[in-house]
Order: C-alpha cells, then structure tokens, then sequence
C-alpha cells in the first residue's frame, strides 16, 4: 500500500447488483458495514453509487428505504434508467466515473467497488495498472468467482461483514437450523436427525496459519534473518486478497503469530514494540494436553460424512433434504414445468413449496435445490430482471426421470466440493451417507464422479 498516513478511498456502488445479491441471499440491505469496514482501512472522500432505484422489483416503501439507507452513508446516487426491459448503462457509468478519478485526482489511493460483475475486471486491471489498489465487495464466497477475488488487492464478502443471515420475507434465503427435521424416506431411510448430531468443525484457524506460513516464505526467500511482522499482512492479502483476521476467529494478527508459534511453526522474536517471525526449520507438534489431570479424554476426530454433510449446508445455507423429499421436489417441479414452461426460478420454486405442502421443505430449501440443478446446467434460461433469479425457458433432463435431477444436484456439489477443496477425488461412501443416509449407494456415486 502507499505510505501516506491516510489512505484515501473512493468507493463506488453498482446498487442493483449490490440489491441483486443481497435479495439472493437474504441478507440486509444496507451499506453501513462496508463503510465502516472501510473506515478501517483508510478515508472514504468519494461515495457514488449507480443504478435504477425504480426499476428494483420490490414496494414504493422499501425503495424510500434504499435511498434513505444511501443517504445515511452519504452516498451520493445517480439513478440511470432502464432503456430496455434487461440492460441499463449503470456499469459503464461507474467506470467512467472510477477512472475519471483515479486520473484526475491524484490523493486517492484505493478504489472500492461494491458488486461482483465480471465486466469489472478491466477497470480492476487498468486501476491497479496506474498504481492504485483496489478493493472488491461480493455477496458471499459462494457466488462470486475466484477470479474477481484474484483482481483485486483487498477482497470482502458482504455476507461476513453483516454477520446477519436472516432471511427477508418471501424471498430465497437462509433457513433457521430449527427447520432441519424431516420424514425419514427415499432408499436408505434412517431413524433420527443427523443435525441433531452435527457438531460445530472448522479449520479456519489452521487456514490461516497455513497462509502465514507461505506469506513467511515468501519473504524470507528474499533474504534477512528474520522477517518483521508489519510485512506479513500485506504479503497475505496479496496470496489471499479476501484474507481477513476476523473471518478465520483471531481478534488481531499478535494472536495469529501466537496461535502459530504454539503449533510450532514460527518463532517469535521481540524487539520493543515490533515482532520478527521465523519460520522453524522442522515444525513440531503442540504439546500434549493432560487429559488426565483434566477428567476427560480427547474429542474423536468428527466423521467424514458429517464434516461433508456440514460443507454442503453451509453452501445452501439450508438443511439438506432426505432423499424422499428431493424426489417430492423433482416430481412437483415436473408438474409445475408441464403447466408453465416459462417461469422465473423463484416463482418456480414457491409453487412446488406450495404444492408438497411441508413444513420441513419450505420455499427457501426449494429454491436452493432448483438454484443447484440451475447451477448445474439442467436448465434453459434467459436472465430475470435480477440476480439470482433466471427465467426458466425448458428443462434439459427427462422430466420422467427423476433421479436424474438428483444425479445432477449431487454432481454439482462435487463440482464446487474439488474446486473449493483442490482435490480429484472424492469418498463415496461419505457422499452416499449424505444424499442417502447409506454407504448403500457409494457405487452409484462413484459412477456419478466417473461421468463428470
């Protein structure tokens, strides 16, 4: 980054992608916590945002709201009117307005952009290209692409800095783990809730010191005895733009390098005020708890089916339903299809909730099943008027075979599973316990991750 005292930021907002994917994820719609995050970065001087308030499909009401919450921020927006019913020029508005500034003025340092539009990444590559940073936000990790997080220098998820997942009414969003229960039923039912069970994991922590570590041999391939902690954090951020401390549970990067030097992976050498890190040439194992003087043993490691099963409704942000009721699904959605071809995926998502009439398989948990299978190419669609919501013109799968909406759903998780994960392999018998609740069917699985 610059050395300026004060960074100064100018931040532009592409309002209706911003609207788009707040709405498809059912968080706020608001834009207090980017700015305030911002603040913590540098000085926002420059607030704009773009985009046609009327033309967002929600009441007169909620639109005052809009523009009351950009007020509030004292975000100064310019409405650009649709000319036809799918395109207006609110993108091209907003770069010519990002690179007037960056050439015309030159205190600014960062240039924030709200909204995960890959048109973006040329201005991100001309930005950087004069010597400016840039900073992305997106809606959650999920939907935006790896390589939008790669274009910029600073990366945040809308989803994080909220820190709220309720979801709005009548809209696709998040369910409370409360709705998880369900009728056991399909080919492998089982007694019981497995997300009664399922217990909190995650390696957040052991991710992020995974990150200090590379970011430390990348500086200490440049030489010295020691590496001086105020250049690790840019160094990450540049191996992970979408690094954030606070994401991965650590209240401040002291706590980190702590956290790293009991794993035995670095040493921390003090000089005043300021920390040297080395990397440990042969890293060694914590220290054993004693267990003994404590009353109880270790934690079994969670099973592999359960950690999966985790992964997959964090990437919902629904309770996955039973086999029997993801063929309820596909044989409604068959229906609902034959009766009206041409349907937005929300719409289409409301009348199957309606038709099985289940309260452990609401709307939400529908829409994200028929996001997936849309997701997974079995659609034929054109765009909707907002993100997340396309219209459905003909199904690609043969109606009349059901399991075959259930092949692609389980094909498009494992996509997204070796992508996420960098792997080429997957354990069916975990899938099969999840989609099945049986190691019955790792077979069919396996068949299903031979055909990708």
């Amino acid at each position: 980054m610059p050395n300026n005292t004060t960074e100064h930021i100018a931040l532009f907002v592409d309002l209706e992608n911003f609207f788009g994917f707040c709405n498809g994820l059912g968080l706020p719609i608001d834009l207090a916590p980017e700015m305030e995050k911002l603040t913590t970065i540098g000085k926002v001087t420059v607030r704009k945002s773009f985009g046609d308030i009327q033309k967002l499909p929600i009441p007169g009401d909620k639109k005052q709201e809009i523009r009351k919450m950009l007020q509030q921020n004292l975000i100064h927006h310019e409405d650009i009117p649709y000319h036809n019913a799918f395109k207006n020029s609110a993108d091209i508005r907003l770069v010519i307005e990002a690179l007037s500034m960056v050439y015309s003025n030159d205190d600014i340092d960062l240039v924030a952009v709200v909204g995960s539009d890959r048109d973006y990444l040329p201005l991100f590559s001309k930005v950087r290209e004069i010597g400016k940073e840039v900073i992305g936000i997106g809606g959650s990790k999920d939907n935006t692409p790896d390589i939008f997080v790669r274009a910029c220098d600073y990366f945040f998820y809308h989803e994080n800095l909220t820190g709220n997942a309720a979801p709005p009414e009548n809209t696709p969003a998040l369910l409370d783990s409360s709705t998880a229960s369900e009728t056991p039923s399909g080919p492998a039912a089982a007694q019981g809730n497995i997300a009664d069970v399922l217990t909190a994991s995650s390696n957040t922590e052991e991710e992020a010191v995974s990150l200090l570590v590379e970011a430390l041999k990348v500086l200490e391939a440049k030489g010295g005895e020691g590496v001086v902690s105020a250049a690790v954090i840019p160094t990450m951020r540049r191996l992970k733009p979408d690094f954030d401390l606070t994401d991965y549970g650590f209240k401040n990067f002291k706590q980190l390098c702590e956290r790293a030097a009991e794993n035995g992976v670095i040493t921390i050498v003090h000089r005043g005020t300021k920390l040297d890190l080395r990397l440990v040439d042969h890293p060694v194992s914590p220290p054993e708890e004693n267990y003994a003087d404590q009353g109880q043993p270790p934690a079994a490691p969670t099973p592999a089916h359960l950690l999966l099963k985790q992964w997959i409704e964090d990437k919902m942000k629904v309770p996955l339903p039973g086999h029997g009721n993801r063929i309820l699904i596909y044989k409604h959605l068959e229906a609902t299809l034959n009766a009206s071809p041409v349907i937005s995926l929300t719409d289409l998502s409301s009348l199957v909730a309606e038709k099985m009439k289940r309260k452990d398989v609401e709307q939400p948990t529908v829409y994200k099943i028929l996001y997936s299978l849309y997701r997974g190419n079995c659609f034929s669609c054109s765009p909707g008027t907002i993100p997340f919501d396309p219209i459905i013109n003909e199904c690609r799968i043969a109606t009349e075979d059901l399991n075959a909406f259930d092949k692609a759903l389980i094909q498009n998780s494992m996509r997204l599973y070796l992508r996420e994960h960098k792997q080429t392999t997957i354990d069916p018998e975990a899938w099969s316990e999840v989609f099945y609740k049986s190691n019955d069917y790792a077979e069919f699985v396996k068949d299903i991750a031979q055909s990708m």
